[in-house]
């Protein structure tokens, strides 16, 4: 069984590629809608072989060169509706994420072939109705223009492959939620203390400069001009020392 660490570390992995073009809040909701359809894919495949095998494959490799071999069998029509009736949803071999992360590895990647995907397991059955509704493949939070949009979404897609979705211990998507929504609060918690920090910092920095006497006397000229600029330089570079801090001790 996988360590639900590796999960963990393959999402940390996964937002670096979105981090520095959106927040928490957004990137969270691509890598929790790719998971997703890794899920719903990798387990398809699994599935499919189990049902032509009794057996669970050694790699979704082999699953899925067996699916691409049954759905052009004899045998087709009535394999898929077992298959579909056990799922409540169908893929088509190419709309797996096995087919679409060879596209990627490949720099073949194309948003559309991943978007019809998504619309194909939405539509399959109520209850994933909207389940990527929130995922914007278009989005220009992914980049300037279709081919670093695509180049992202690819690049994620590829980071995600790391993840064995279907031998990890425990509530796999469960876990990956409480992580990616538990990033979240914790960058606005982070965004919080920062903003209460230099509240603090700068009135504490004011009001001690103010207490020399020979800055009390002209206070109402010294605050502007002197004593803000120069709070605020300490500020900035306490802040930097203690993000320098918080970044070495993460490492």
């Amino acid at each position: 069984m996988a360590d639900n660490k590796d999960l963990l570390n393959v999402l940390w992995s996964g937002a670096d590629v979105l981090r520095g073009k959106m927040d928490a809040n957004e990137y969270k909701t691509y890598l929790l809608g790719l998971v997703f359809y890794k899920y719903l894919s990798d387990t398809y495949l699994a599935k499919a072989y189990d049902l032509l095998n009794d057996e669970s494959p050694e790699s979704l490799d082999e699953a899925q060169a067996q699916y691409e071999e049954a759905v052009k069998s004899e045998d087709a029509e009535d394999f898929l509706a077992e298959l579909r009736s056990s799922m409540h949803y169908t893929l088509e071999p190419d709309m797996t994420y096995i087919s679409i992360l060879r596209d990627a590895q490949n720099n073949r990647f194309n948003r559309e072939k991943l978007q019809a995907a998504f619309n194909r397991i939405q539509e399959s059955d109520e209850l994933f109705n909207g389940l990527f509704a929130d995922v914007d493949l278009y989005s220009n939070r992914l980049g300037t223009g279709d081919q670093k949009q695509s180049a992202t979404i690819a690049e994620v897609i590829k980071v995600l492959d790391g993840a064995d979705l279907i031998h990890t211990e425990g509530d796999v998507l469960g876990n990956a939620y409480e992580y990616l929504i538990g990033q979240f609060a914790l960058k606005r918690v982070r965004r919080q203390v920062n903003s209460t920090l230099l509240t603090v910092l700068h009135r504490y920095c004011v009001e001690s400069l103010c207490q020399d006497r020979r800055i009390k006397r002209d206070y109402r000229y010294m605050i502007p001009v002197w004593v803000l600029p120069h709070s605020c330089l300490a500020v900035r570079i306490i802040l930097k020392n203690l993000i320098i801090s918080s970044t070495t001790g993460r490492n």
